[in-house]
């Protein structure tokens, strides 16, 4: 049987924590996550349970700036997976932490079952958007060390001006990963004006469009694009 693509509609998002390992130039938190608290242990399990009891989401996303710099993150994960009832437990994540094969192998005994790893490009463009030196490749060695794991991996690369010159072959090599679907953000400059002429324009994203849609339908891939006009 043939990979089936994520139905969003079965998928409930609990934003849970909002520490973070990188400092993006594109993140949509800002500085907001300075002032936004976790969400407590006593209300993530209310909400889980009435959750269960709805009946209605059969499939769960761990969200927020950086959810794997939560140090509570593993018991949250073990609360959801014991009530038995998601299919799918998801950490939304850049990717850094799981490059420690320990850590990893912890969060997949605790329960996830599904990776939505971001990352924004090569090496030198994506350290530049992240703001930390080396995070491309902690990132990249997280995406490879899920190969040996049967979890789904789901990767986020939001488009930008800084990366539009460097998809093309940076698709390519997603492609080559274990990703089962690779998704692309249009940049939203959370602004009234895009001041930092970050927003790739939409005839510029036709041609590019044109050139990586062969390179996914020769590698099986799936591409999902998010908040393109």
């Amino acid at each position: 049987m043939g990979y089936t693509r994520i139905d969003l509609n079965t998928y409930v998002v609990l934003s849970i924590w909002f520490g973070c390992n990188n400092d993006c130039t594109i993140c949509m938190l800002s500085e907001m996550k300075d002032t936004l608290h976790p969400l407590r242990f006593n209300q993530y399990t209310k909400a889980l349970v009435d959750l269960k009891k709805a009946g209605r989401f059969e499939n769960l996303i761990l969200s927020g700036a950086e959810v794997t710099t939560f140090p509570d993150l593993e018991r949250y994960i073990q609360y959801a997976d014991s009530l038995d009832w998601f299919k799918k437990i998801q950490i939304q994540t850049n990717g850094r932490r799981l490059a420690d094969p320990a850590y990893l192998d912890r969060l997949i005994a605790s329960g996830v079952n599904e990776f939505f790893v971001s990352i924004h490009g090569p090496e030198e463009v994506h350290d530049r958007i992240t703001q930390v030196p080396g995070s491309f490749k902690e990132t990249m060695a997280g995406i490879e060390n899920l190969k040996a794991y049967p979890v789904n991996l789901v990767t986020n690369t939001v488009l930008t001006t800084l990366n539009y010159p460097h998809i093309e072959p940076f698709m390519e090599q997603l492609c080559r990963s274990s990703a089962h679907e690779i998704h692309m953000w249009n940049f939203y400059p959370m602004e009234p004006t895009d001041s930092r002429d970050l927003v790739v324009d939409i005839h510029d994203f036709v041609v590019l469009l044109s050139k990586l849609l062969p390179i996914f339908r020769s590698a099986g891939k799936v591409l999902v694009l998010k908040s393109f006009p």
